[in-house]
């Protein structure tokens, strides 16, 4: 399977937006990333209302071994958007996402989620696995363009992608919409 979103216009940064991975060192940014978010965008990246308090004790311990933790910045030191991928299962990875507010609607999580993708194939995921909350559009709407089925209970949903399932290129290597394998 060729993926090849890594360095795709479709799924390119915008101007001025460059991604880097998070280590150890890092936490106190990715800190200050979360305790950034406005309280809706807080309830939908951890699906209910989370204090600070909660929060610095979330990112202590985020990024870690098995983890993979990128920031997309925009040239200031607290990163714009963030993606995480955590391991759930050998063949099975979580992702999660936060982008501020005021830099939404620019392909910013577009972009972390294709990121995501790659590197969940890269190490050896067979799926992907998203939690949301059914008010979140967004999320919804992006999982949708990679192909997640997310079903909903009381508010809560869960979805997961299989990755031999997407197909971005054909064998030619000519590109066509992303889109689900259909059965």
């Amino acid at each position: 399977m060729a993926l090849k979103l890594n360095g795709d216009p479709a799924f390119a940064f915008p101007a001025g937006v460059s991604a880097r991975i998070l280590g150890r060192a890092d936490i106190p940014v990715f800190t200050e990333h979360l305790l950034a978010l406005d309280m809706q965008t807080r309830l939908d990246r951890f699906g209910g209302p989370r204090n600070d308090s909660w929060i610095r004790e979330y990112a202590a311990h985020c990024i870690r071994p098995g983890s993979l933790v990128i920031a997309a910045s925009a040239g200031g030191p607290v990163p714009v958007g963030v993606a995480e991928l955590h391991p759930v299962a050998h063949d099975c990875g979580e992702i999660a996402f936060s982008v501020q507010r005021e830099w939404r609607r620019q392909g910013i999580g577009q972009a972390l989620f294709a990121l995501m993708v790659e590197a969940a194939w890269g190490r050896g995921h067979d799926r992907i696995e998203i939690t949301t909350n059914a008010d979140n559009e967004a999320m919804r709407k992006l999982a949708a363009q990679f192909g997640a089925k997310i079903s909903f209970d009381r508010g809560h949903g869960r979805g997961s992608i299989a990755l031999g399932d997407i197909r971005l290129f054909d064998r030619d290597g000519r590109r066509h919409p992303l889109a689900a394998k259909k059965g």
